[in-house]
């Protein structure tokens, strides 16, 4: 019976895992954006500007996206308005 419910437990949390790694249209929009940026122009590029390639009111917004892709492991944040790695 133990045996069942870890079991259970263990296939729940990789279906979890894997569905919160998933990007929504939007995180793979910016997502996209970051890596083209760093193609053109060797560098990543800063909050401010991902809200403006956005139309987000404020940088706050391109932030909460960015810390989402943190979260699910595509980029990486150093200290720095430019401290962006794309993980994956």
């Amino acid at each position: 019976m133990k045996r069942a419910i870890a079991t259970l437990v263990s296939k729940t949390r990789s279906r979890r895992d894997a569905a919160s790694s998933i990007l929504t249209k939007r995180q793979q929009e910016i997502l996209d954006f970051i890596k083209g940026h760093i193609e053109k122009c060797g560098y990543p590029p800063t909050r401010h500007e991902i809200a403006v390639a956005f139309g987000f009111s404020s940088d706050n917004g391109a932030h909460q996206h960015v810390l989402c892709l943190v979260k699910k492991g595509y980029i990486r944040l150093q200290r720095g308005a430019r401290a962006i790695e794309v993980v994956q």
